[in-house]
């Protein structure tokens, strides 16, 4: 599956292989440090690889890159002491361009006034 740039919230939710919680739970992620990975994985994947994914998604994953470590077919990353081999034909690596701003409407309700009838 291919490396994904985000430009905005609305190219998360129209993306195919997303829920509305994947693509929240991305939108919070990103951009990711330029040492990590923000990418989903299908759940036959995400549940067989030992790794923590964020927020309320079960398919969304942060981990560091271990760029020497990379191969042509798969990028291997790191979260804490486990170290995993994600393929790419199957993972989908999700980064922004320097200028993107992704804003997630749900966002506005994590605010501290956001949802109150005084807005």
């Amino acid at each position: 599956m291919p490396e994904v740039t985000v430009d905005s919230y609305s190219d998360l939710v129209s993306d195919s292989d997303l829920d509305l919680v994947d693509a929240d739970t991305l939108a919070s992620v990103l951009p990711a440090s330029d040492d990590q990975l923000a990418f989903w994985l299908p759940t036959w994947l995400a549940e067989e690889k030992p790794l923590t994914p964020v927020g309320q998604s079960d398919h969304v994953f942060v981990a560091e890159a271990v760029s020497e470590r990379e191969t042509e077919k798969a990028h291997y990353v790191r979260q804490g002491n486990a170290g995993v081999w994600i393929p790419k034909s199957v993972a989908r690596i999700y980064h922004t361009r320097p200028d993107a701003d992704i804003v997630s409407p749900q966002s506005s309700l994590d605010s501290p006034t956001g949802g109150s009838a005084d807005d």
